[in-house]
């Protein structure tokens, strides 16, 4: 039997083929509350409602198992902007 953080994983890689997913567990210790950040350039052109949509969709059977789900969604380029905004201005980290 996998875990949520494994089920999460993998489905990214299966719906957004060449992503990168970072997956924070944001629960306090009880493993119902992840930040997913994915990092896909089949983002390009969409808007964040757009990205979130679809998602949203990819993950509805994981979301349903969980109290709260955060996502980032961001494309290489937009990625990389965001390193380097958060670099040299670490408290916009969150």
């Amino acid at each position: 039997m996998s875990s949520l953080p494994d089920d999460i994983k993998l489905k990214a890689e299966a719906e957004f083929p060449g992503c990168q997913v970072f997956l924070d567990d944001i629960s306090g210790g009880c493993g119902a509350m992840y930040r997913v950040t994915l990092v896909w350039d089949g983002f390009e052109g969409m808007n964040r409602l757009k990205k979130h949509q679809r998602v949203n969709a990819a993950f509805k059977a994981e979301i349903a198992k969980m109290h709260a789900f955060e996502q980032k969604t961001f494309t290489k380029a937009q990625y990389e902007e965001e390193l380097a905004k958060t670099a040299t201005n670490p408290e916009e980290t969150q």
